[in-house]
């Protein structure tokens, strides 16, 4: 059916219909199936591993597909894709390896009849994450479509790769001009032997590659954040560092610091979540924690959440923070010792820490400080009572939902009984009593929230004001 209608007047008619009318619309033909999916469907990410890209490249290629309709916004790939059960049995599969046939390559230099990239069907991708992928697998076209064709990419995130060397890692992360946002997650796995490179060329690319605003990095090793200190990181605005390893090596506290007097002046916003085990920390390893942070190479610091591997370093950090702490508006410590009171009480010296805390030289803006409570037993419990009664609430409520589909549908039909509404009747009133349970320890949780705060701020007398809640983890 030809439309004389301009798709965007047709558009503008589907916002006002209820989902039933769209439904009868996306039949009517090819320009009103497209609008139609605009208001029926929301915006997806598109997933595909080993076992679904060739099938997802065959659909696209359909005439008859309506893909394209579809309003991307991310893509993610991985080379990780379902085991043959043969493999498996023969021994020739090996749990978290990377695959050696790249169907990503085929992925990335796809293209239509008339050359159109995967971009450019759907130009509202803007994140794209990668998984399980040995970047030494990628050819040399797939690299070239990724500096061609995803120009528009703002959000990387890297997750479980192995590359060869670090030149590649920096080659890749220059690739997308307008990123903003960089997660590396979990294992970056790069060869420690590599000779690192030092041609004019790939100078000249780091200093034309994209200056990330803010990064997350998940690792345990220093050379991924030796890595992103080389980057131009000036622009940072919030760096977000978490440890992997349940033992802090004295080389990753120090690329931590390294990373930190690169990002320079521009830096808001920190986070260093080192694993919390609770185990001793050598000497060494504690004096660098209490020097970490300096105002003098990030003056503009506006929050910092940190976690210490134990709670000995929590006092000595703060009394060690430089004088010039005028931009600093919150502050984040965590506590591991606190599954009950007589441990919160216990596990600094609060006496120390509210002389300091309660300077107003030196930290005049200071206006919010928040103690993660990790461990307190009481809270463990009500979080997983929450958490499973929602989950069951949910079911409750998704069988309550088709069991009313299904009786309203035996009523048009004259074949609803006493039996089905008495079984409507059951359904509703378990959803009834699992509603009632989860508000009773939501109310629970948060009374024992405020009694936590309450401890806190009698242990903190002088700076109680700025005390402003604690969470419990």
């Amino acid at each position: 059916m030809h439309s004389d209608f301009p798709p965007e007047l047709i558009s503008a008619v589907l916002e006002h219909l209820e989902k039933a009318f769209l439904l009868k619309c996306s039949l009517v033909c090819r320009t009103w199936l497209a609008a139609a999916r605009n208001q029926l469907l929301d915006d997806y990410t598109l997933e595909l591993d080993n076992s679904h890209t060739a099938t997802f490249l065959r659909l696209l290629e359909s005439p008859h597909s309506s893909l394209h309709h579809l309003r991307i916004l991310g893509l993610r790939l991985s080379q990780k894709g379902i085991k043959d059960v043969r493999e498996v049995i023969t021994g020739r599969s090996v749990g978290g390896e990377w695959y050696k046939e790249c169907s990503i390559n085929d992925f990335l230099c796809w293209r239509t009849l008339d050359g159109k990239s995967i971009p450019a069907i759907f130009p509202t991708i803007s994140s794209l994450s990668i998984e399980w992928l040995d970047l030494g697998s990628l050819s040399q076209p797939a690299i070239d479509s990724l500096r061609l064709d995803y120009t528009d990419i703002t959000t990387l995130k890297l997750n479980n790769i192995r590359i060869p060397s670090f030149s590649r890692l920096q080659d890749l992360i220059c690739t997308f001009p307008s990123l903003n946002t960089l997660h590396l997650m979990s294992h970056i796995h790069i060869n420690p032997f590599e000779i690192p490179d030092d041609d004019q060329d790939r100078r000249e690319s780091q200093n034309h590659c994209a200056r990330p605003r803010s990064v997350h990095v998940v690792s345990s090793a220093p050379e991924v954040l030796n890595l992103l200190a080389s980057l131009n990181t000036d622009g940072l605005t919030l760096l977000d560092i978490t440890s992997s390893q349940h033992v802090v090596s004295e080389s990753f506290v120090d690329a931590c610091n390294n990373l930190l007097q690169a990002t320079g002046s521009n830096l808001k916003r920190l986070g260093l979540q080192f694993s919390a085990n609770g185990s001793p920390i050598p000497a060494q390893v504690d004096s660098k924690f209490n020097a970490l942070i300096k105002f003098s190479n990030n003056p503009n610091l506006e929050h910092i959440n940190i976690r210490f591997p134990s709670d000995s370093p929590t006092v000595p950090f703060v009394q060690n923070l430089d004088t010039d702490t005028t931009k600093l508006q919150s502050l984040d410590l965590s506590l591991l010792k606190s599954a009950t009171m007589d441990q919160i009480s216990q596990a600094l010296d609060w006496e120390s820490f509210d002389d300091v805390l309660s300077n107003s030289k030196r930290f005049p803006n200071l206006s919010r400080l928040g103690i993660n409570l990790y461990g307190f037993q009481r809270m463990k419990e009500l979080v997983w009572q929450l958490h499973d009664t929602t989950v069951r609430t949910r079911n409750a409520a998704s069988t309550l939902d088709h069991s009313m589909r299904r009786v309203m549908d035996r009523m048009s039909k004259g074949e609803a009984n006493n039996e089905d509404l008495l079984h409507q009747e059951s359904l509703k009133s378990v959803e009834r009593s699992l509603q009632e349970r989860w508000e009773m320890f939501r109310d629970e949780a948060a009374q024992e929230r405020e009694k936590l705060q309450e401890v806190i701020r009698d242990l903190l007398p002088r700076a109680r004001g700025i005390v402003y809640a604690t969470s419990t983890l």
